[in-house]
């Protein structure tokens, strides 16, 4: 079941199955977290009437306990997936990158929990409750920048693209799971020879050539493209040395290089996003305490 990336449509499956995997464990959880609440909405009233604890201790505990749930489930979760898939794979050389996978999930997935959690404080019954939830996750899921680029959303909806966090964990994960330094020396573009090879620093027909004349470098006669603001021949490859997986179908550029360019994805910022996502999960519980507290539905 591996996917490889090495062609456009290869790289298209990859970011989806990305996709899917923060979608589904986003959707699953913010909508479980609803019932749950609801279920236990009559205790608390009960023991509230009675003056047994606070309301924020109640919130607080509630969104608290379900911390391990989130780390046990989703580790489970993101080792079948990630193994079958090889997306940030926990069987790679690289273990830290499944460990860097599977740690933002959690902090997505508790971000989510608490999204349901406040939904089910506001509403006043399970059913508008869940209706909300799929709403804005609809919502999200569409401005995501995934199924419909950044550029492509309409202006007015642009705010939901800003404020949407599956579009910041999608941005985290898929750094995660395709981030290569496409920079370093080992990752030098060299050119695949073909048709007629010439040198003597002559150039025609859309062909570099260079060299003197004892010596020459062979570059074929290609069609010339810009990778990284440089201009290089179409079939130009990248070395052998290099780890980086680029794309056959798409000029040979690499594969981080198209998702840079084209979703804007940042390895640079993965923490910046990561801290972001946990401490608006954190004010998200604070604001459940709040509506719990403020918000009473069975006032008649």
């Amino acid at each position: 079941m591996q996917i490889e990336y090495d062609n456009r449509t290869g790289l298209q499956s990859r970011l989806g199955m990305v996709s899917i995997i923060a979608s589904f464990l986003g959707l699953v959880n913010s909508q479980n977290g609803v019932p749950q609440m609801f279920s236990e909405r009559a205790p608390f009233i009960r023991e509230q009437a009675s003056h047994m604890y606070r309301r924020f201790l109640f919130s607080s505990a509630a969104v608290t306990v379900e911390i391990p749930y989130v780390i046990t489930t989703t580790f489970w979760f993101c080792f079948i997936v990630c193994s079958l898939t090889e997306v940030s794979s926990p069987f790679s050389e690289d273990g830290y990158g499944f460990l860097q996978f599977w740690g933002y999930i959690v902090v997505y997935t508790y971000l989510m929990l608490t999204i349901g959690f406040l939904f089910a404080f506001l509403a006043p019954t399970v059913e508008v409750a869940i209706v909300l939830v799929s709403t804005f996750f609809n919502m999200w899921n569409t401005t995501s920048g995934f199924t419909l680029p950044a550029p492509d959303i309409p202006v007015f909806w642009m705010f939901m693209y800003h404020a949407n966090p599956l579009r910041v964990i999608l941005d985290i994960l898929a750094s995660v799971a395709f981030y290569c330094d496409t920079k370093s020396d080992d990752c030098t573009y060299i050119y695949e020879a073909s048709q007629a090879d010439l040198c003597h620093g002559v150039e025609a027909n859309g062909t570099i050539i260079s060299g003197s004349d004892s010596t020459c470098t062979l570059i074929p006669r290609c069609q010339l493209i810009t990778i990284r603001d440089e201009t290089f021949p179409e079939c130009a490859i990248p070395m052998d040395s290099c780890d980086c997986t680029y794309v056959k179908d798409q000029n040979n550029i690499f594969a981080w290089d198209i998702l840079h360019e084209t979703y804007d994805f940042s390895y640079s910022m993965v923490l910046n996003h990561g801290m972001i996502l946990l401490a608006v999960s954190i004010a998200i519980r604070n604001l459940g305490a709040l509506v719990l507290q403020n918000v009473d539905h069975n006032k008649r």
